[in-house]
This record gives C-alpha cells, sequence and structure tokens, in this order.
C-alpha cells in the first residue's frame, strides 16, 4: 500500500507540474533599453522617465496619464524636410526562460502602433506576433492579444506608425513554464509503475 501511494504522490507532482494555470509570467522579467529614451521638446517640454524595469513590475499606470509622466518614453517625428522618421528604439524583456504564452497585455500611448516580436532562445530569429493598434482617449491605454500558442523566452517592443511621440508604460505575457523534458520522464514512470501494480493485483 505504502508504495501504491508513493507512486500516486509522483504521479501528482508530475501533473501539478505540467498543468500549471495561466499567470503573468513577465512580472519581474529582465528589461532591456536599447536606443535614446527620454528627453524634451518644445512641445511637450522635460517629462520624466521610468526605469526599464517598471515595464514589468505588474502594475498598470492609470488610464490617461499623460505619455511622458512616469513612462519609458522617446521622440519621433519629422526632419527637416518634412519626412516621417521612426528611431530604431527597442524594448527587449528576457523572462528568464521557456513560456508557453496565450496572450499578451500592453499599456501604451493612444495614438501610437507597438509592433511586439518574440523568439523562443537567443539564437532563434525574432518572429511578429502582434502590432499593438493605435487606440482612442488621451496619453496610456491598455491593449490586449488574446488566443495565443506560441513558446517565447523573450519579447521585443518597437514603434511604428503614429505620432513621433512614443511610450510604454507594462508590459504583460501570460502563460506557464514549459516543462523539463525530466518532468515527462517521470510522468511516464509514475503512470507506467500503476499500470504495473494494478495488472498484478488483477492477477
Amino acid at each position: 500500500m505504502n508504495i501504491i501511494k508513493s507512486v500516486i504522490v509522483m504521479v501528482s507532482l508530475g501533473f501539478s507540474t505540467v498543468a500549471f494555470s495561466a499567470t503573468n509570467v513577465a512580472a519581474g522579467a529582465v528589461v532591456t533599453l536599447n536606443g535614446t529614451f527620454g528627453g524634451s521638446d518644445s512641445v511637450w517640454g522635460a517629462g520624466s522617465i521610468a526605469a526599464g524595469s517598471t515595464l514589468t513590475d505588474n502594475n498598470f499606470l492609470p488610464t490617461s496619464t499623460q505619455w511622458n509622466l512616469g513612462t519609458v518614453y522617446w521622440f519621433g517625428g519629422a526632419n527637416a524636410g518634412g519626412t516621417s522618421f521612426f528611431p530604431a528604439n527597442s524594448i527587449q524583456i528576457d523572462l528568464g526562460g521557456q513560456y508557453s504564452i496565450e496572450s499578451l497585455t500592453l499599456q501604451a500611448d493612444d495614438n501610437d502602433a507597438y509592433p511586439v516580436l518574440y523568439r523562443n532562445g537567443a539564437s532563434d530569429p525574432w518572429q511578429s506576433i502582434w502590432n499593438a493598434p493605435v487606440v482612442g482617449g488621451f496619453g496610456m491605454q491598455t491593449r490586449s492579444l488574446s488566443s495565443l500558442s506560441i513558446v517565447a523566452t523573450s519579447f521585443l517592443l518597437g514603434n511604428g506608425n503614429g505620432d513621433g511621440y512614443y511610450s510604454v508604460s507594462e508590459f504583460q505575457a501570460f502563460g506557464a513554464p514549459v516543462p523539463e523534458p525530466e518532468t515527462y520522464v517521470m510522468l511516464l514512470v509514475g503512470l507506467g509503475l500503476l499500470g504495473f501494480i494494478g495488472r498484478r493485483k488483477m492477477s
């Protein structure tokens, strides 16, 4: 009887490792800012830029917060000839592991689009998953993308079409850890032992 209990516990642990509920796996993730962020211009004046780590602190700013107050922000715009340009800024978010992702949430300035890319491993190429769209309102607004089925270790945020004033205040990715191969081995061994014990009891 003790052997059966031990095997049941082992199988249960295997299932509990495989069947995670979706949580914000980007919470506390390492954020790297690539490019030039912050600054001021003649229209908005000086802003107050936030640390990159605030993008994954699991907290949203109040809706309609001004785009350059307490956010990670940067400037685009038009050159002297009137041609629009978009800086090569990007924000990389490293999850610190491999995760199965089912939805994304981004709080960013309302009237800009923000391309979101992902990869599964540092040597893999970036793949586009979402162009977080322009939305209504003023300042910081939230967009979400659901029904995803990807495996990712990191994300990359950029800037697309907009008014030249870009900012992001929160990024969340909901999913669950991808189990290590050893977890599946433990699960299969446990199921096999239960089957073997069951057959012996029936004989």
